[in-house]
């Protein structure tokens, strides 16, 4: 049951900080005042009200001219009077992200992971394919999730350097050798591939070493046939852009 002390109290400090603060901060506070839940004991209630005063106070003192995750996670170095402020203040602003995450506004960590890891496959390219192979990812963002997208950058970027040292080789002749580059030899047992990702001779999980259980193909000659396909749409993409027709 909601404590009416607090809740007046709540009500007010919303209220104030909303007439105190403008733009990106006064929007912000507003979507997280509007979250808060003030349930439990009168002691949850209070650090929960402690919490949303915390939060005010963040974003009175700052000018954000966008919401981005990197602007809300520098916040949490914002200078507190003691250590307890400073864990408050980390407190409230991983809400906060978290909140913007789940309404889709703020990529979640696995997607700032996935394009990190994008755009270094994408400055790795040579010259040469670099803005096909961003022109591609970006149509492909719209139909396959971040996971798959970031290995697809990879293994793409590797085609793009294989076409670079063979500049006269035909699709059929590529698509063989980068088979051949991304294709491992990983223990053969039951568990996810990802398991062997760091060392493809020991298995994470289950301990069991390539000497003893033997090996297997990563990926799978099933996967391999989808790869092959999504390389030779890729080098059909490739060709038509080569010839100005993506503009």
């Amino acid at each position: 049951m909601v404590d009416p002390s607090v809740s007046r109290r709540a009500a007010a400090l919303v209220a104030e900080t909303i007439e105190r603060s403008s733009g990106v901060g006064r929007e912000l506070f507003r979507r997280y005042a509007a979250a808060v839940r003030f349930e439990g004991s009168r002691e949850r209630q209070e650090v929960a009200l402690g919490d949303l005063r915390a939060l005010g106070r963040l974003l009175e003192g700052v000018h954000l001219q966008q919401i981005s995750y990197d602007s809300l996670a520098a916040l949490t170095e914002t200078p507190a009077a003691s250590p307890a402020a400073a864990k408050r203040y980390r407190r409230v602003v991983r809400r906060l992200i978290r909140l913007l995450q789940s309404s889709g506004e703020l990529p979640t960590p696995q997607e700032v992971r996935s394009s990190q890891v994008i755009e270094r496959a994408i400055a790795a390219t040579p010259a040469g394919g670099r803005r096909i192979l961003r022109s591609w990812l970006a149509q492909r963002q719209r139909t396959v999730g971040w996971w798959e997208l970031r290995f697809e950058a990879e293994r793409l970027q590797q085609l793009e350097l294989l076409i670079a040292a063979n500049p006269g080789a035909d699709d059929n002749e590529l698509i063989t050798r980068w088979l051949r580059v991304i294709v491992r030899q990983i223990v053969k047992c039951k568990c996810p591939p990802l398991t062997r990702w760091v060392n493809p001779a020991v298995c994470s999980c289950c301990g069991k070493t390539s000497a003893g259980a033997g090996t297997r193909p990563s990926p799978s000659e099933r996967k391999q046939r989808e790869y092959a396909l999504t390389a030779r749409r890729y080098l059909d993409y490739r060709s038509i852009a080569a010839r100005g027709s993506l503009g």
